[in-house]
């Protein structure tokens, strides 16, 4: 787990798994009630024994707000300057500076930017 300077975690649950990591960039903003996780927490096989949900890295860029009660899961990577909306489950690729809600989170807003 890296985290950049001046980010704020206001209230997370980061879980990092069998070498896997999370790197969260500078100027962050965090609010609560946040699930960060590289990984399922149970491993599923096929019928010929392969791991069929590996664990992966997670992303976030500089400058990204995290909405309260948002859920992160493995593989997520997160443009710079983007605002996660509240509530949101974030499971693929967020473009810098858009507004992403919902379940899955998809884009409702584009070019945005946000100050403390």
């Amino acid at each position: 787990l890296t985290i950049g300077n001046n980010t704020r975690i206001n209230g997370a649950d980061f879980n990092v798994h069998n070498g896997t990591k999370i790197e969260i960039g500078s100027g962050c903003l965090f609010s609560t009630n946040i699930d960060v996780r590289t990984t399922d927490s149970h491993n599923i096989f096929n019928f010929d024994g392969e791991r069929i949900n590996p664990d992966k890295n997670i992303h976030i860029g500089e400058h990204v707000w995290i909405g309260r009660m948002v859920s992160i899961l493995k593989g997520a990577k997160i443009g710079n300057g983007s605002v996660i909306g509240s509530m949101s489950l974030v499971s693929g690729i967020i473009p810098n500076e858009v507004i992403p809600a919902g379940v899955p989170a998809k884009t409702i807003k584009e070019n945005i930017t946000w100050k403390e």
